[in-house]
C-alpha cells in the first residue's frame, strides 16, 4: 500500500523531456532550445553551488524573467582566473620554501 507522500510524488511526476541534439543548430535555434531545459552548466546553479549564479538567477532566466538582472562583465570573469592562477601559484611556491630539507 502506498503512503500519502509516494501517492503525491506519482500524482505530480512528468516525464523527462528528451535531449535534443544541438549539432546541426544555429547559434540562435541552440540558444533557444538551451532556455527551455536545463543544461549540464545549469546544474552547479540548481543544487546552490555555483559561484556565478543563485538558484533564483537561474530560475528568473529560464521563466524569461531576467530582464532587469546585472550581466556579467567579461572583465571580472578573467580578474577571478587570474586571481586563482596567482593564488595557486603563491601556494606552490610556499609549500616549496617550507618543505623540509633531506
Amino acid at each position: 500500500m502506498r503512503n500519502a507522500a509516494e501517492t503525491a510524488l506519482t500524482a505530480q511526476a512528468k516525464p523527462a523531456l528528451k535531449l535534443v541534439k544541438t549539432q546541426d543548430m544555429n547559434r540562435e535555434e541552440w540558444l533557444e532550445v538551451r532556455k527551455r531545459g536545463i543544461g549540464s552548466s545549469d546544474a552547479a546553479s540548481v543544487v546552490g553551488l555555483s559561484p556565478y549564479k543563485s538558484q533564483l538567477e537561474l530560475w528568473l532566466e529560464k521563466t524569461g524573467r531576467d530582464e532587469g538582472l546585472p550581466q556579467p562583465d567579461p572583465q571580472d570573469e578573467i580578474g577571478r582566473i587570474a586571481s586563482s592562477c596567482s593564488q595557486r601559484h603563491t601556494v606552490l611556491l610556499l609549500m616549496r620554501a617550507t618543505k623540509p630539507q633531506r
